[in-house]
């Protein structure tokens, strides 16, 4: 749908252009036929644009083809929607507009590119919807020196930016109909072409023709560009089943009302009458909902083998995304405001990269790799968070670098406490306090921020420091592990080998690394218990520490490692009458 609706803009841009001509007035009929005729002359554009054919082997690689069916289906429901051009109301004009864009969707989902002297066995699909994304960016993308010719609801690239992406598309196009590329050659096309597409992306900025000067919205065009960025990152789908692993998801009704989001934002940024009020409330509008979007998204999970729990690392990496996206880029921070975070691009590039990495992991990952990647990544999102600093922009030149350390700190350890009534539904590895503790600490938190960028002194500083350091204490000692103890019971009957016996039941990791069976009594009731989450998902358990000895009674433990700390519990006393032979 993402790519038919780009299509779809782009005819209606072409349109739009011809039926009001350049920017200016217009005399408004009191009936509204504008949308029905740009969706007339898209679908007519569309269907001049698709060959009729039955399989496409007589079509060039270069056209697209539909078979003679859905022609005619598209073209009869132009012919429905033309009479409304002249009669008809309001309400039934909508209803046109409505059902032709809907036939318009099906035709464009059933064409193809022709396949005329391509032999089989070099797959080349991924290749065909790279050209045409990047063919339908380029045909809703003008070009302008500086933007003050174009509409504030279009975009626009310089025309050296444009001409390095077209020629991108048309080294692909190459690629695509050269009938000796080797499949190969094809996938390395897709990822140039891929790479060229967010580049062009990233430089399209919104006109500014007819806006007033004194009204700023260049942080509001920001906002709506990642918006839309994030957008065209995000998949849609029920479950993410249909998804590769490496991919966001986030079902229609959430997409639709970001999109809705995005739509109020760039009816404020080209509203010449807008304040400057208005343009800052659009703002921080948008930024929450590209938060709450953002937040939603998850990883697809098509191709992943089943029993193998990717929640974590999906956590992991929305989490680490969240952080990037909330930390800004400076050599110092005196450019940034005093209520936003920032690294060095070093820091952050090095973030990024363990992101990219742990969202690299393949479909076909076993849990053990999985597991792997969620504690190297929750171990840089640590560092990253603990390089991230307030900025200094329009502060007094004053120490700041103990308060900033306790801040810090504050974050980290809210990151790391749960809020629960009574503990009963979290694992001991877990910690958690009330609502009312947690949100005592926060505000204590929130003050520390604004006195840092108030304070005129020292002194100051110093006491919003101590203030927040003795409000840390009061909520660290108000944390306490969750109540949540999952056992259940090994029995093993008659002398074993204790890896085969631990292997064979319900344990979350049966790696010989990590288990020590070198003459180790055999227990005869071993309780264990769960860090969280069904058995096969969840922090990784290890058993570790089996404490040798002979016959008699032996201490039982099991440690787990968690976010790169490790706990360490007894299990049980087991009495032991026989040991296991080899």
């Amino acid at each position: 749908m993402k790519l038919r609706r780009l299509f779809f803009a782009a005819a209606v841009v072409a349109v739009a252009f011809a039926f009001t001509g350049c920017p200016g007035g217009d005399s408004r009929p009191s009936v509204n036929r504008i949308a029905l005729a740009e969706a007339i002359e898209a679908a007519e554009a569309l269907l001049d644009a698709t060959e009729v054919s039955a399989t496409g082997a007589d079509v060039l690689p270069a056209d697209y083809w539909a078979p003679q069916a859905a022609h005619d289906a598209l073209d009869a429901a132009i012919d429905v929607a033309r009479p409304f051009l002249q009669t008809g109301s309001q309400d039934q004009i909508d209803a046109a507009v409505v059902a032709l864009e809907n036939a318009y969707d099906v035709f464009y989902a059933l064409r193809e590119r022709g396949t005329y002297g391509l032999p089989p066995g070099v797959i080349r699909a991924e290749l065909t919807e790279a050209i045409d994304a990047a063919k339908a960016l380029l045909a809703v993308t003008g070009v302008s020196v500086d933007g003050t010719d174009v509409l504030p609801a279009n975009h626009w690239t310089t025309q050296a930016v444009r001409n390095t992406f077209e020629g991108a598309v048309e080294a692909a196009e190459g690629v695509y109909g050269n009938a000796a590329a080797t499949q190969a050659q094809v996938d390395t096309a897709v990822t140039t072409l891929t790479t060229a597409h967010g580049v062009f992306f990233g430089a399209r900025a919104l006109g500014t023709y007819g806006l007033p000067p004194g009204v700023i919205r260049t942080a509001l065009a920001d906002a709506i560009g990642a918006a839309e960025a994030l957008l065209y990152a995000t998949e849609v789908s029920i479950d993410g089943a249909d998804v590769p692993p490496a991919e966001f998801w986030t079902t229609q009704a959430v997409r639709d009302t970001f999109e809705d989001a995005v739509e109020a934002a760039e009816g404020v940024y080209g509203n010449a009458a807008a304040t400057q009020a208005q343009v800052d409330a659009a703002l921080t509008t948008l930024t929450a909902a590209h938060g709450v979007f953002f937040a939603a998204r998850a990883l697809g999970r098509y191709g992943v083998p089943d029993g193998v729990d990717r929640s974590e690392l999906v956590a992991a990496i929305s989490a680490a995304r969240s952080l990037l996206y909330a930390t800004e880029v400076s050599v110092d921070g005196t450019d940034i405001l005093p209520t936003e975070f920032w690294t060095t691009q070093a820091v952050h590039d090095t973030f990024e990269d363990a992101i990219e990495a742990a969202e690299a992991v393949p479909a076909a990952a076993d849990q053990a790799a999985v597991d792997a990647a969620t504690e190297t990544l929750t171990a840089a999102h640590g560092v990253f968070n603990t390089a991230r600093r307030l900025g200094t922009y329009g502060l007094a030149d004053l120490d700041r670098d103990e308060l900033d350390a306790a801040i810090s700190a504050a974050y980290y350890l809210l990151g790391r406490t749960e809020v629960s009534a009574d503990g009963n539904e979290l694992f001991p590895t877990v910690y958690w306090t009330t609502e009312a503790v947690r949100d005592t600490f926060i505000a204590a938190r929130d003050a520390a921020i604004y006195a840092r960028a108030a304070a005129e002194t020292q002194e100051e500083i110093d006491t919003a420091t101590e203030t927040l350091e003795t409000a840390h204490g009061v909520f660290d000692t108000a944390r306490v592990p969750g109540r949540l103890v999952t056992t259940f019971t090994i029995t093993f009957e008659g002398p074993q080998n204790l890896l085969t016996a631990i292997s064979a039941g319900p344990v979350l990791r049966d790696d010989p690394g990590y288990i020590e069976v070198a003459q180790t009594p055999m227990p005869t009731d071993i309780r264990w218990y769960r860090a969280g989450g069904q058995i096969g998902s969840g922090p990784s358990i290890y058993f570790t520490d089996i404490h040798q000895g002979q016959l008699g009674v032996h201490l039982v433990t099991v440690s787990a490692n968690i976010g790169g700390l490790r706990y360490s519990r007894i299990i049980s006393l087991s009495v032991v009458t026989e040991l296991p032979t080899e």
